[in-house]
């Protein structure tokens, strides 16, 4: 074999040893492309998995923010109070309600100071003096709430309400709420009247929830007083009307109060 026919087989040779290295590459690169590694794919499983599980926790944790909000939302407590007019020494009844139920006690505190504590919705406070008065009423879960009245600085027996002639609409409500209406007829002129009209005054003021009561002139409404003696007093209920006249005993006018309305009287 001469030296030229040599370098063309060595050269020949070599080219098919270049194009197997080739062709080999090829495949592996081409196969490499079809199957990604499998750490990769889980990889991104597991990135997926965890964005997954993020957004859930996410939405999770908002809507139990928004249950939390609307559940601890403070409630709502009314307060009125009664009588409408308060008088020296009258018993002021606070009634309160709440817009849920609770197993919670209303606090009371009066004037700035703490008073007791409650679960009923009516809390009375006894013998009040005349002034002015801020009751705030406290439970846990609710927002406060304050309410003002003004107390007279004379008793109901004494004041100047007593002095005027009730319409017989007015007396008819007051009756028709079971109390007694009670009229005293004097005079300036009467000196039973003077003895008798304070303990009258007395009597009522100790029975305000059983009477409405009417000081008036027997010169200016002689129509209901009887002949004879002053004071006339009348007591008026859903029972009945009684009359009586001259120096009365406080007794025989508690009995007539029973009588007429059926009210308890001290």
């Amino acid at each position: 074999m001469n030296p030229s026919m040599f370098a063309t087989l060595a050269f020949l040779a070599f080219m098919v040893f270049v194009f197997s290295v080739l062709v080999g590459a090829l495949i592996y690169a081409e196969s490499q492309l079809q199957t990604p590694p499998q750490t990769t794919t889980s990889s991104t499983l597991v990135s997926t998995t965890s964005s997954t599980s993020s957004t859930t926790s996410s939405i999770f944790a908002s809507t139990t923010q928004i249950q939390t909000t609307t559940s601890t939302l403070p409630g709502v407590i009314s307060v009125t109070y009664s009588p409408k007019n308060i008088y020296h020494l009258d018993d002021v009844y606070i009634n309160m309600s709440s817009s849920r139920s609770s197993d919670q006690p209303y606090v009371i505190y009066l004037n700035g100071l703490l008073r007791d504590q409650t679960h009923s919705d009516t809390y009375s406070i006894l013998s009040v003096s005349g002034g002015e008065y801020e009751v705030i009423v406290s439970r846990h879960g609710f927002k406060n709430v304050s309410v003002k009245f003004d107390v007279d600085k004379t008793t109901y027996g004494n004041s100047k309400e007593t002095s005027i002639k009730l319409s017989p609409g007015e007396r008819q409500k007051a009756i028709g709420s079971g109390k007694a209406s009670v009229r005293f007829y004097g005079s300036s002129s009467c000196s039973i009247c003077a003895s008798v009209r304070p303990r009258l005054n007395k009597l009522v003021d100790d029975n305000r929830e059983c009477v409405v009561y009417e000081k008036l002139s027997a010169v200016i409404h002689p129509e209901e007083v009887l002949p004879g003696l002053l004071p006339t007093i009348v007591v008026e209920g859903r029972y009945g009307l009684f009359k009586i006249s001259g120096m009365v005993s406080m007794d025989k006018v508690k009995d007539m109060i029973k009588r007429a309305s059926g009210c308890g009287v001290n």
